[in-house]
């Protein structure tokens, strides 16, 4: 069936249904791999949508409970749209280059320094297209919504309101960058968060930190699809 012909790879070859996409492993091996990742893709999805929306509620009901938080001034929408388009033509070159100066630093140190998680899973042995697609939503949808959310509508809007902008900023993005747990990306994660920050209080609207999350995490994507 089609399930089948997902997990093994199944494709017309010289007018026969064969198995031709095995990487090197049996296919006994091919269906452990596949069906191993893919379990392993939606279990990392599942979960996390489930710890944001957690975390979430738990700032929703200290909103509700305790003081109100900072409130930002709305920019124009036009002018908001513009600060997202300029901030993305400057930031998204400059978190290529700086992850990939981290990486050229670790070589010549001789540090073994891991990909990051998203990375990992997407390049996982035997991981059918399905499971790919999944990781793509995570990356496109769950994770510019939840994580702004999260980080910015509620987490540095509340800081906002114990510390000034620049260090709540910092500290927002700092937890941001170590909940993602990727010690090669600690840096460049933060420096994102910090300008996220930015890009929220600036325009005052949480679209378009997550229009410009959306746009970084695009252009991951599309290097490791096509890569």
């Amino acid at each position: 069936d089609s399930f089948c012909e997902e997990v093994l790879g199944v494709r017309e070859k010289d007018g026969k249904r064969q198995v031709v996409q095995t990487d090197g492993l049996s296919v006994p091996q091919l269906i452990g791999f596949r069906l191993k990742a893919d379990f392993v893709v939606h279990i990392v999805f599942a979960t996390t949508v489930v710890l944001m929306l957690l975390a979430i509620l738990v700032f929703w009901i200290f909103e509700r409970i305790g003081r109100k938080p900072t409130a930002l001034a709305k920019m124009p929408f036009g002018k908001a749209l513009l600060e997202v388009l300029v901030t993305s033509l400057w930031l998204l070159p400059a978190m290529s280059a700086l992850e990939f100066a981290i990486e050229l630093i670790g070589h010549a140190f001789g540090w073994e320094l891991p990909p990051q998680q998203f990375t990992q899973m997407f390049s996982m042995p035997g991981l059918s297209s399905s499971a790919k697609r999944a990781l793509v939503l995570m990356a496109l949808v769950e994770a510019p919504l939840l994580e702004e959310l999260l980080f910015r509508r509620f987490l540095f809007r509340c800081l906002l309101g114990h510390m000034r902008m620049a260090v709540a900023a910092v500290v927002s993005g700092a937890i941001f960058s170590f909940v993602h747990g990727d010690v090669a990306a600690f840096v460049p994660l933060w420096i994102f968060g910090i300008v996220q920050a930015r890009v929220y209080y600036r325009t005052g609207r949480l679209s378009c930190a997550i229009l410009l999350h959306f746009l970084l995490n695009l252009l991951a994507v599309t290097i490791l699809w096509l890569g």
